[in-house]
């Protein structure tokens, strides 16, 4: 338990860090990557829990056998990326649209990005450390 408080805490000052920077350049793109962000946490507990039951699998038949026949890791899910994905292009749309109307600059919607892809990373290390203990 106490192996877990450094990196947690690690994790959510850097995600709250983000969000407070990415809300100061532009609180409304914050705001879409912030509405998909518990979406992003379910699937990452869900795919994590589907590779655990797979390695328990094979663990007890006492062999290592290859897991890309039927019900293997072929049938893991493949949706990792995907709401990162969905999470980004709805930024972009937006922010493309307020670059448009000179609500925001290019420089800040670039930004705002790149602060979106550091977003996930402390998320993802939340849901572990939660879902270790």
């Amino acid at each position: 338990m106490l192996e877990a408080t450094v990196p947690f805490l690690t994790s959510f000052i850097t995600l709250i860090g983000t969000i407070y920077v990415t809300s100061r350049i532009n609180w409304q793109l914050a705001l879409v990557a912030l509405l998909i962000a518990p979406f992003i946490l379910l699937v990452s507990q869900a795919y994590r829990a589907h590779l655990r039951k797979l390695a328990h699998r094979v663990t007890n038949a006492g062999k290592l056998r290859r897991l890309d026949g039927a019900g293997g890791l072929g049938s893991a899910p493949r949706c990792q990326g995907i709401p990162e994905s969905i999470t980004r292009a709805v930024v972009m749309y937006v922010g493309v649209r307020q670059v448009q109307v000179d609500a925001v600059t290019l420089g800040d919607l670039l930004l705002v990005m790149d602060y979106l892809l550091q977003l996930y990373e402390p998320l993802k290390s939340i849901s572990e450390i939660i879902g270790r203990l």
